[in-house]
């Protein structure tokens, strides 16, 4: 045991510990089953809520079905985070939210934005739909609300909204004025179009040893600081860097091998 304490669980970050330390929390003692809490409520009306909540605080980044957006979300449909025995890695996930990483933009805290309800039901949505079967068993008081209070994470304020923050990237975007300005100009509705595409070729012809997600996170990094100063919502914003990164992301990939 000393060599994977001293090799192993000493080198491990601060969040993966935590991880660690709630799965380990998450098991019954030997021989007894766990029970739901008390508050627990599956009915259908509840699930429905919940799958309210996720079209407007979910949809754009982690899109239908739960697949997520290559290099800019990840998918929910089979994530072992959404559907281990116990819903409490997924609730701290929405309660506290994520820094950005690489291409991968912050998750914001929801924690202000969601009610203890609100969490519970938008969990026990993810847990039971699409490929996903866990039990929906994420109680609104008995499980949010407690760690809600164990992570000292504000209280539901009505009139609060996400803070759309960029990422902060390893990957310098390296483009000239000219392109610079006709990338901040795309709408959304662009995004698809020659423009962007034309954008992406030029920038990769640049650039030839770069991979997918390191031209994505250019893109990233040369689109976003013109997004975060748009008088948009968090939605909106969020709903545009996230086709963004969807696109480009599809757009660098390499060419498929031909059959010939």
């Amino acid at each position: 045991m000393w060599e994977v304490t001293l090799h192993s669980l000493s080198q491990l970050r601060e969040d993966d510990l935590n991880a660690i330390t709630t799965f380990l929390l998450d098991q019954p003692e030997l021989g007894q089953e766990s029970e739901a809490p008390e508050d627990v409520d599956v009915a259908d009306a509840r699930i429905a809520a919940g799958e309210e909540l996720y079209g407007v605080h979910c949809y754009t980044c982690h899109q239908a079905e739960g697949r997520g957006i290559q290099a800019a979300a990840p998918t929910l449909a089979g994530n072992a985070t959404v559907t281990a025995r116990q819903p409490y890695n997924a609730i701290m996930a929405i309660l506290q939210g994520f820094e950005a990483r690489d291409t991968w933009p912050q998750m914001p805290a929801y924690a202000k934005v969601l009610t203890d309800r609100d969490v519970a039901d938008l969990v026990n949505f993810l847990r039971t739909n699409w490929t996903n079967a866990a039990e929906p068993n994420a109680a609104a008081a008995a499980m949010v609300g407690s760690w809600r209070a164990a992570g000292d994470f504000p209280e539901y304020d009505a009139n609060a909204e996400p803070q759309f923050v960029c990422p902060v990237l390893s990957t310098t975007a390296d483009f000239d004025d000219a392109d610079r300005e006709e990338l901040a100009a795309l709408e959304p509705g662009e995004f698809d179009g020659d423009t962007l595409s034309g954008l992406v070729e030029a920038y990769q012809s640049r650039h030839p040893d770069q991979s997918s997600a390191d031209v994505t996170a250019a893109f990233l990094g040369g689109y976003c600081p013109t997004l975060e100063q748009e008088e948009l919502s968090y939605d909106e914003k969020s709903h545009r860097l996230a086709r963004l990164i969807g696109a480009v992301a599809a757009l660098a990939q390499p060419d498929a091998p031909s059959d010939g």
